[in-house]
């Protein structure tokens, strides 16, 4: 049974996306239904309302922006997407639905993005910090390659998301791990990283995640999964410094740089 969701912050009208986002305007505006609703109708009908090799997200981000003049297309499949950029709270949207299946599509995008450069750091100023994570129990469990034995991406990926902590948003982390295990990898990684053998670590975590990431946004029903309960409908997303932070803070941060979460949403002047 899902957790209760609490009402919306008093300053937030679900109704409209000029007061601010909350996670409870997701169930009480049913987004869910209204997306597979959607993708039923248009994305899954015969003939179709998109175009031709339109992948979903990008289908409904285009019909969300249709009426306003923010832009032209949205598409925020991969990590570090230069077309997936922040919502302009400003503007009017097709319904709140559209507004909130939208934003979602981003907020996930940028959560994943977040993570994607944090382990990139973290294998590059603090490689422990991800063998460390990735050793079984018992190491029989695992070949032995090269000169160390080769250990599980998922293994590691799953307990870095764990060990977080309090630095990260948790129940954003948990809907993280859900799709993980919904989209099975059996990737491994030698543990002496040596490059003339195999990528590095960072690229293989990196291309875990991308994996993850694009499946999210290409299957109606995994993004729906993933942002259910509203955890992604929200102006706090995690930073990869926060991540970084959270598992090595043995490694440096930028100065200046908001070490807890990020807001998203563009406030309207």
């Amino acid at each position: 049974m899902a957790s209760p969701v609490p009402p919306p912050a008093q300053s937030v009208n679900c109704n409209d996306p000029k007061t601010g986002v909350s996670p409870a305007c997701w169930e009480s505006l049913a987004v869910g239904d209204y997306m597979m609703e959607w993708n039923k109708n248009n994305y899954a009908a015969v003939p179709t309302t998109c175009q031709a090799g339109e992948e979903w997200n990008v289908c409904f981000n285009r019909f969300s922006f249709a009426r306003t003049a923010q832009k032209t297309q949205q598409n925020c499949t991969g990590i570090a997407s230069e077309t997936c950029t922040p919502l302009d709270l400003g503007i009017k949207y097709l319904s709140p639905q559209w507004f909130y299946g939208s934003y979602n599509s981003w907020s996930i995008n940028k959560f994943m993005t977040g993570w994607s450069a944090a382990l990139k750091i973290i294998a590059a100023d603090s490689l422990s910090t991800i063998h460390k994570a990735a050793e079984p129990i018992d190491i029989d469990q695992f070949k032995v390659a090269h000169n160390g034995p080769e250990l599980s991406i998922d293994t590691a990926l799953k307990r870095l998301i764990r060990k977080s902590g309090d630095l990260t948003v948790l129940v954003q982390n948990d809907a993280f791990l859900k799709m993980l295990d919904q989209v099975p990898t059996n990737v491994t990684y030698d543990s002496t990283n040596i490059p003339s053998h195999e990528p590095p670590v960072a690229n293989l975590l990196q291309e875990r995640l991308a994996g993850v990431l694009e499946h999210v946004q290409t299957n109606v029903t995994a993004f729906v999964e993933m942002a259910k309960d509203g955890v992604f409908s929200t102006s706090n997303i995690t930073t990869e410094w926060a991540t970084v932070k959270a598992l090595a803070p043995e490694v440096n941060t930028i100065v200046g740089v908001d070490n807890t979460v990020e807001g998203g949403p563009v406030e309207e002047e």
